[in-house]
């Protein structure tokens, strides 16, 4: 088991802005979805073209997805105070910086996730 590098002050700055930025956005989507089930569908499009299709087409699912990741940013952030952010939770292997760019609330290290996946 390694333990990954602190990471720099800048670096940690940024990513808690990255993480704030996401969050925010996904709670304004949530408070448009709540207000206006109606137009979710045409939203839901317009801010996140990749969540257009929920699981089961709902304004319930859809709320479900962005519930679930707006904990996973509180994770994410609660790591980060915690110095643990870049620390694989299965191996406790540094979490790449490519991994992060892409899913900057990720838990796992590419490895461990496509084991989990399998």
């Amino acid at each position: 088991m390694n333990t990954a590098a602190r990471l720099v002050p800048t670096h940690e700055s940024q990513i808690r802005t990255r993480l704030a930025s996401l969050r925010a956005e996904l709670l304004e989507q949530e408070r448009r979805l709540c207000g206006t089930v109606a137009g979710a569908g045409r939203l839901v499009v317009a801010l996140r073209p990749e969540r257009a299709a929920p699981r089961d087409g709902s304004p319930q699912a859809l709320a479900a997805e962005i519930r679930e990741e707006l904990e996973q940013i509180d994770a994410a952030l609660a790591r980060l105070a915690a110095g643990t952010y870049d620390c694989c939770e299965v191996c406790g292997d540094p979490i790449d910086a490519t991994r992060h760019a892409i899913v900057p609330f990720a838990r796992t290290c590419t490895e461990c996730a496509l084991d989990a996946e399998e």
